[in-house]
């Protein structure tokens, strides 16, 4: 499954790095890409190993506020 969220907070290419290593730790997580112009962070992942609600929340312990899916 692949899901597009809105991300604040992101202001260059370390919190794009930051977020995508932190996702891409994460069991089930295939794939993870941010755009800090955008304000939007990709992720592909495995819905039977990690949800949605787990990702938004890793994404937020980073220190970015995540404001729904685009």
């Amino acid at each position: 499954m692949e899901q597009t969220l809105n991300v604040e907070g992101m202001s260059c290419g370390g919190c794009e790095s930051t977020i995508v290593g932190g996702l891409l730790g994460m069991p089930g997580v295939q794939e993870a890409s941010a755009d800090h112009q955008a304000k939007q962070v990709v992720v592909r992942f495995e819905p039977q190993q990690v949800g949605l609600d787990a990702i938004r929340e890793r994404i937020e312990e980073m220190g970015f506020d995540v404001l729904g899916a685009a």
